[in-house]
């Protein structure tokens, strides 16, 4: 299993490919594969063919990332405050650290206020949610019979 751990969850530039190259390690392992010699792109057909379609890992890390910050920005609570709050004083010199919500910035192209206020409107907040993580649609629901 994946596990966020370090800076809060912030996916970097760095984190992109090692969630990418998991995806294609976890798909190795799902349907019936041999040892052989296989493309990415064989093993990927043997899950949407075993398993169905799924959505990009990035994805629904993404996806759930903004879900739960519409979820926290709705809510008074003590997470909200820490959630938007900031440091005074100066940052250190050379490359800055990326923040967590500078992926949500970064993926709805919006900014914090702007953020804020469309969080309150959740059917919005869902819609948006939806076409910011990589423009992939929800996970089909699966029935438990």
């Amino acid at each position: 299993m994946l596990k966020q751990r370090g800076r809060g969850g912030v996916i970097g530039t760095r984190r992109k490919p090692i969630i990418e190259c998991y995806t294609g390690q976890g798909l190795a392992y799902s349907p019936p594969v041999t040892v052989n010699h296989v493309t990415n792109e064989s093993v990927r057909e043997l899950v949407v063919a075993y398993v169905g379609p799924q959505e990009p890992l990035l994805a629904t890390v993404k996806r759930r990332k903004l879900a739960w910050f519409g979820h926290v920005t709705r809510h008074d609570s003590l997470s909200k405050t820490i959630l938007q709050a900031t440091v005074e004083g100066k940052r250190r010199r050379g490359r800055q650290r990326k923040a967590w919500c500078d992926n949500i910035k970064e993926w709805t192209e919006m900014a914090m206020y702007e953020l804020v206020r469309s969080a309150s409107d959740r059917d919005a907040w869902r819609q948006k949610t939806d076409s910011s993580a990589l423009r992939s649609p929800r996970r089909p629901h699966r029935s438990r019979d």
